[in-house]
Formats: structure tokens, C-alpha cells, sequence
């Protein structure tokens, strides 16, 4: 699940990606634009980590994949 958000996120702003940064360094510097970005991974990684639903995926068994008591 986290492998397809992550191609589904990178697939949609592979082609905005470079547009917003080129943009954003001609209004600034590459510095500062390094730092808004930064500054946008982590917020977003932080986030993601204080969502419960998000980082607790619940398992649901099946057929080919039956739940398997832990010792």
C-alpha cells in the first residue's frame, strides 16, 4: 500500500515538479527553494506519522494469505 501511494504521488507531480522549482528559483535562489521544499517533506512526513489510520493498516486475511498466530 505505501509502495502505490508513493509511485501514485510521484506520477502526478513528476511533470509539476521541475516547473514549480525553476519557477521558484528565478523568484528566489536555489537555497531558498531547497528550504521550502525541505521544509514540504517534512511537514508532510510528520503528519503522515500523527494520522493513526494512516500508519496502522489493518490486515485482513484471505485465502492465499491466512493470519498466522505469532509465538
Amino acid at each position: 500500500r505505501v509502495n502505490s501511494l508513493d509511485a501514485v504521488g510521484s506520477l502526478i507531480f513528476l511533470p509539476i515538479a521541475p516547473l514549480l522549482g525553476g519557477w521558484l528559483i528565478s523568484l528566489t535562489n536555489v537555497l531558498t527553494t531547497y528550504s521550502i521544499a525541505v521544509s514540504f517533506m517534512v511537514l508532510t512526513t510528520t503528519i503522515g506519522l500523527l494520522i493513526p489510520s494512516f500508519r496502522n493498516f489493518q490486515r485482513n486475511p484471505s485465502e492465499k494469505f491466512p493470519r498466522v498466530e505469532q509465538k
